[in-house]
């Protein structure tokens, strides 16, 4: 009896799984990597082959969002099919003729410490702007940027968007984006754009870095605290790895991904800064956590 009651409740939780794929309207391609967000804030991946499960007993509508596409909202249901429309670019063709790279400017604000940027935004994005400092390298050459990660090989997708749509970061045009994997402990990473031609246009560039939600990023570990009756206990946790470090900075406009949308981070404020309990501290008062990136610029 109690074998049959086991393997009801077995089928029951595989049954309340719900399973899809998400594909490109036009092309008919699996889409890896949709960000799909479920409801009580439950945030999910496609992987890279475009199929997603959803381990929880989620009911009602979800929404899938991927830069370059439209976002759509469904009711959820078993073995979904759900196609996402492509973005038309509005933006008219731009013939670029480029010299050769002869002039180069650094914007560095990198640093190999910082707060680890906590997942459960799953994103952040700087908007690179251009001024006088830097009107003769409109280009970007290569990004410098520091991780930390508790596991090996942790994938993080890194895009590239043109700032055209000055309300919602996702519906802008997308240039470039590519995934990248990151080693184990903290790290320097360098991507190499020379040969992307990604132009900085008048209007600006973001820099968008996105956690991916998938199975090969999951990090499992163990917490120990005290319950109020004064009892040890040990807790199992899971995060998302990689994480971007983070280091006070004004020199960019930052936004972190809050489920769905997108908000511009807040400068840090903290009472009493120049107090000696105060003193590590300081160098974050009035500053924005900023992703720590040297971004090099070339003609």
């Amino acid at each position: 009896m109690n074998k049959i009651i086991l393997f009801f409740l077995f089928s029951t939780a595989l049954s309340a799984q719900i399973k899809g794929v998400v594909k490109d309207s036009i092309t008919k391609e699996p889409i890896p990597f949709v960000n799909i967000y479920a409801s009580n804030n439950k945030v999910f991946n496609s992987d890279s082959k475009g199929n997603f499960v959803l381990d929880e007993n989620i009911k009602g509508k979800a929404i899938f969002q991927l830069f370059g596409y439209q976002s759509k909202s469904c009711e959820l249901s078993d073995n979904m099919e759900i196609k996402l429309i492509p973005i038309e670019n509005q933006i008219k063709e731009v013939i670029i003729k480029r010299e050769k790279q002869k002039i180069e400017k650094e914007i560095d604000i990198f640093e190999s410490y910082g707060f680890r940027y906590h997942n459960n935004n799953h994103g952040c994005a700087i908007l690179l702007k251009k001024d006088s400092l830097n009107k003769n390298c409109n280009f970007l050459k290569k990004i410098k940027f520091h991780t930390d990660s508790n596991i090996e090989k942790a994938k993080l997708k890194i895009s590239f968007l043109n700032n055209s749509k000055f309300n919602s970061i996702e519906q802008n045009e997308i240039v470039h984006d590519t995934i990248i994997e990151v080693k184990k402990g903290g790290r320097s990473n360098l991507l190499d754009l020379s040969n992307k031609d990604i132009l900085i246009p008048d209007e600006g560039l973001f820099i968008c870095f996105e956690n991916l939600l998938i199975e090969e990023n999951k990090y499992y570990f163990e917490t120990t605290g005290r319950m109020p009756n004064g009892e040890k206990k040990t807790f199992k946790s899971m995060s998302y790895e990689p994480e971007i470090s983070l280091v006070p900075s004004n020199q960019f406009i930052v936004y972190y991904r809050k489920f769905n949308n997108w908000e511009k981070a807040k400068k840090v404020i903290i009472e009493k800064p120049n107090s000696y309990e105060m003193l590590l501290l300081k160098k974050y008062h009035e500053k924005i956590l900023t992703p720590s990136v040297k971004i090099t610029l070339t003609n």
